[in-house]
């Protein structure tokens, strides 16, 4: 099931912020990582690649939190809570080229050839 994202809180969405992702270590310990992504208006995508503690958390347990923080309001946040639902190839990185787009950023991608795309369904969704 997919939670609904809160109107007062989707431009959090929306707008290019480098957000947290956090995922269980086999450890029990939570690991969170700054990351790019994109909302589709139901589920987040992330770009990534299988040879990182990341991919290696999700494969033991698939349970994601990703944090936006609104950048001018530092008491203003959402966090969604979810699962990896499903792991893609990232063709000729074009899924990376376009977040770079979104990001205002372009370099060579030196790892092309192994990125992958994360995709994450929302299940509940805490908000300030």
């Amino acid at each position: 099931m997919t939670a609904t994202i809160p109107e007062t809180h989707r431009d959090l969405l929306e707008r290019p912020i480098v957000a947290h992702l956090g995922t269980v270590r086999e450890s029990g310990h939570v690991h969170v990582n700054p990351m790019w992504y994109v909302y589709d208006g139901e589920k987040i995508r992330f770009t990534h690649t299988t040879g990182r503690k990341k991919f290696q958390n999700l494969q033991h347990d698939p349970a994601m939190t990703l944090e936006i923080l609104d950048p001018e309001n530092t008491g203003r946040y959402l966090e969604l809570r979810g699962r990896l639902e499903s792991i893609e190839k990232d063709e000729g990185a074009e899924f990376y080229k376009s977040l770079q787009r979104r990001y205002g950023v372009q370099y060579e991608i030196p790892d092309a050839d192994e990125r992958i795309v994360l995709t994450m369904v929302v299940e509940q969704v805490a908000k300030q």
